[in-house]
């Protein structure tokens, strides 16, 4: 897990990115999260109501939470449409290998 600069943290997990922004609350003065869980180009964004005492507690819990969703575990939170690469980015794949420029390669004994 990483900080850019104390702002967001950043952890790795089978693959995905799960992305914590922790924020106080200004009425409070507790803090909560919203979390980005991210893979193959793709996004989905995730916000929780519950409340911290820390920062550094909010972003435990939220590396938890995004932990629990990409394992399936959170009932109503899916990231299976971040799973496959999308059909477009497969079709542009295609494209690039079939339109590819093709080098000849001499042979020996022909020009």
């Amino acid at each position: 897990m990483w900080r850019f600069a104390g702002v967001d943290l950043m952890a790795y997990y089978r693959g995905f990115e799960i992305l914590s922004r922790a924020y106080q609350l200004a009425d409070s003065g507790s803090w909560t999260v919203e979390l980005e869980i991210r893979r193959n180009g793709r996004t989905r964004s995730f916000s929780v109501n519950e409340r911290y005492a820390t920062e550094k507690e909010a972003d435990v819990e939220c590396v938890v939470l995004g932990r629990q969703i990409i394992d399936g575990w959170v009932p109503g939170w899916s990231v299976k449409n971040l799973r496959d690469p999308s059909a477009a980015r497969l079709a542009l794949e295609r494209i690039l290998v079939a339109f590819s420029p093709r080098i000849p390669v001499a042979r020996k004994g022909r020009p």
